[in-house]
């Protein structure tokens, strides 16, 4: 007894490190999107009118649609869950960025003008530093909405705690259900209050002119703590073995011993 709950135990802690594996490298890649595509649309407002409703577009679809169809195309790799969920932390960053920048107030560009700065240096010191709040308050959307989408990545053998919830779900285990339940309500409230902190020092350092290090410290943690993840959200070390990993079904589990069988006899894929 005490092996079996040792062990779900130790599967519990990585479908949680493969959740945030997925949830930090899709917002960190939309977080650059989001920031770059705001930027550009800033210096072009008029595209704003049909690039923002198109990929509005992409909002409205379900997340379990939008990774079945990726799935669909690609199959079973990494790439079809952090697509999915880059598309849907893209938006609200590029949305908030284009606002941001968009705000503020045009006294401080042409104060910066009047310097002698150039536009880059106009948009690197004194545009983004100021739209740095409303532009980490989407990065904080963008990261609490991805928590719950990446739950769908067990629909298509992903991992994550939704690999969980669905295990449970199929046993009728209230037990393993409420566990990944609460998995996600801590770690989407802790990262929340975290990313409110931090916003707020952005804020006062927004306005007290703090510089661009203290602005950028945030997103420096949050590619820190990505850095630490990966390692332990992206499988065993050579040499491990998983009977079985809450990933698949019973079927699944068959169906993938016949494939291997079949493989490995007669050399078809």
């Amino acid at each position: 007894m005490k092996y079996l709950i040792d062990a779900y135990g130790a599967m519990l802690l990585k479908a949680v490190a493969v959740h945030l594996g997925y949830v930090l490298v899709s917002v960190a890649i939309g977080f650059a999107l989001g920031l770059v595509l705001g930027v550009l649309l800033s210096r072009v407002p008029r595209w704003s009118g049909i690039v923002l409703p198109i990929l509005s577009v992409f909002q409205t679809i379900p997340g379990l649609v939008f990774i079945g169809v990726l799935f669909i195309w690609w199959g079973m790799v990494p790439a079809t869950v952090i697509v999915a969920l880059t598309v849907y932390a893209m938006f609200p960053v590029l949305k908030n960025t284009y606002t941001g920048i968009l705000a503020v107030e045009s006294r401080y560009v042409e104060a910066a003008k009047g310097c002698g700065m150039s536009p880059l240096q106009t948009l690197l010191q004194v545009e983004l530093p100021l739209a740095m709040p409303m532009m980490f308050t989407g990065l904080r959307i963008a990261l609490v909405n991805a928590i719950g989408t990446a739950v769908f990545a067990a629909f298509v053998g992903g991992g994550g705690l939704g690999s969980v919830i669905t295990r449970g779900i199929r046993l009728k285990d209230m037990k393993t259900i409420l566990s990944a339940t609460l998995m996600l309500m801590v770690i989407a409230a802790a990262l929340d209050v975290l990313m409110g902190v931090f916003e707020k020092r952005m804020h006062s350092a927004a306005i007290r002119g703090g510089g661009r290090k203290k602005l950028l410290a945030p997103l420096a943690l949050l590619l820190a703590a990505f850095a630490l993840l990966v390692p332990f959200g992206t499988g065993g070390e050579k040499g491990d073995l998983y009977v079985y990993d809450l990933n698949y079904s019973e079927p699944q589990l068959l169906t993938r011993m016949v494939k291997m069988l079949v493989e490995d006899r007669t050399g078809l894929k």
